[in-house]
């Protein structure tokens, strides 16, 4: 693979990640879930959970989005993914760190979390790229 093709593949995953925390902070649950595949697996070591699909995944935002919309609660993540290193099949391993902040509508903001990601994406030749595996777990 040479440089240009790396620099494109690395510029689509941070578009996909660009599109996931807007989509996340802005309510936008479908655009949210459509950025992972229909068979993905988030397995979150922070709080011990295991999501299996698309389907899950989106439940499980709607209704946390539901919930901190209801106590007037934003969030915004802020993620940044240094490199990205290529595996077999046509596969992209990436490790992000996510920020999570909190904000009361009118008052101030908090630090929610500091995550890792650890991401499988799935990234085909014409497909836009969806991320198949992730792991979550606290930095630091």
């Amino acid at each position: 693979m040479d440089g240009s093709e790396q620099a494109n593949t690395f510029f689509k995953i941070s578009q996909l990640y660009a599109r996931q925390t807007q989509a996340i902070d802005e309510g936008d649950i479908a655009q949210y879930s459509n950025t992972f595949a229909l068979q993905a697996v988030i397995v979150n070591t922070a709080n011990n959970s295991r999501l299996i699909g698309r389907d899950t995944i989106h439940s499980v935002a709607m209704d946390n989005f539901v919930a901190r919309k209801a106590i007037r609660l934003q969030s915004r993540h802020f993620m940044f993914t240094p490199l990205i290193r290529y595996l077999d099949n046509g596969l992209i391993g990436a490790s992000s760190r996510v920020l999570i902040m909190q904000i009361l509508r009118h008052g101030f903001a908090s630090i929610l979390a500091s995550v890792i990601c650890d991401d499988i994406i799935v990234c085909g030749a014409g497909h836009e790229p969806t991320i198949q595996f992730r792991t979550i777990s606290l930095s630091g």
